[in-house]
């Protein structure tokens, strides 16, 4: 989270944030230098990221505004927590239209995707929400749902969103206008979060694909001096392990091998001794 806020990536700062098991404490967390992360964005003037804390912080001084969210939101509460029960009821009753929208621009689909409550994203689809609805970060049900990796949610409601290959295509490198539209756009940002043009986030993300790399072939390299310097790596482990336990396999094989050998050799020779007396009795 600190190098995220030194380096002003507020989708990974956001991400680290929601995946600590407490907000404050992540944002409370000192480095080496006694530093939290709010100290280090104001010291590299990173202000998508003060920003971002400000907010938080405000929300955690008054948590009765969220309390009130979910009295002004029952359905999105109730579906957020998957109480299938509730949903149905209000949507039936008439109380909540069922592409209803929260003050972040939420729908029924997107708290139940948030969770990954599959028989409440069922039932909602099946009653025909609109999937391709987007709230404030310009996220849809399925983005929200790839975003917290509930994987069955993502293939649920894959085939109901419009443009569903989209944030699918394969990586190429070479091809500039794969990092124009990317899978993950506004999956943790607002809109007015958002203050790179078209072309620096393209820059960015050209950048970001770039050091990618470098860090791998860093990695082969680390890997590769671990292992002159006579380290063992996790992977070489397992596989002399897996050598250990095939050599014991042979060695028992051949062990088996050698017994029906010396075995095979006892018949063989009983039944010439029997072959023998045989012919001395025809005799």
């Amino acid at each position: 989270a600190h190098l995220a806020a030194v380096e002003g990536h507020l989708h990974c700062f956001k991400f680290l944030v929601g995946k600590m098991a407490g907000v404050r404490h992540t944002l409370k967390a000192r480095n080496d230098h006694g530093e939290t992360p709010k100290d280090l964005a104001e010291r590299f003037y990173k202000d998508n990221i003060l920003q971002y804390i400000d907010g938080v912080e405000k929300e955690d001084e008054h948590p009765e505004t969220q309390e009130g969210e979910f009295l002004a939101f029952p359905a999105h509460d109730a579906a957020l927590k998957g109480d299938l029960l509730v949903v149905r009821r209000l949507v039936r009753s008439g109380v909540i239209n069922i592409n209803e929208r929260d003050d972040k621009g939420s729908t029924l689909l997107h708290k139940a995707a948030e969770q990954g409550h599959i028989h409440c994203l069922q039932w909602l689809v099946e009653m025909g929400a609109d999937c391709d609805i987007t709230n404030d970060a310009g996220e849809t049900p399925k983005d929200v749902a790839k975003r917290f990796s509930h994987l069955a949610a993502v293939e649920l409601l894959t085939p109901r969103t419009g443009n569903n290959n989209s944030s699918d295509e394969e990586l190429d490198a070479n091809n500039v206008k794969f990092f124009e539209t990317h899978g993950v756009e506004g999956s943790t940002d607002s809109k007015e979060d958002l203050t790179l043009d078209k072309t620096e986030k393209r820059n960015a993300r050209i950048r970001a694909y770039h050091k990618i790399k470098e860090l791998q072939r860093l990695l082969e390299i680390a890997y590769s001096n671990y292992r002159q310097l006579g380290g063992v790596t996790e992977e070489e482990r397992k596989m002399k392990k897996e050598e250990r336990k095939v050599e014991k396999a042979v060695r028992e094989l051949e062990t088996q091998l050698e017994y029906e050998r010396v075995r095979r050799e006892k018949l063989e020779s009983q039944l010439d001794d029997y072959r023998a007396e045989i012919n001395q009795l025809r005799e």
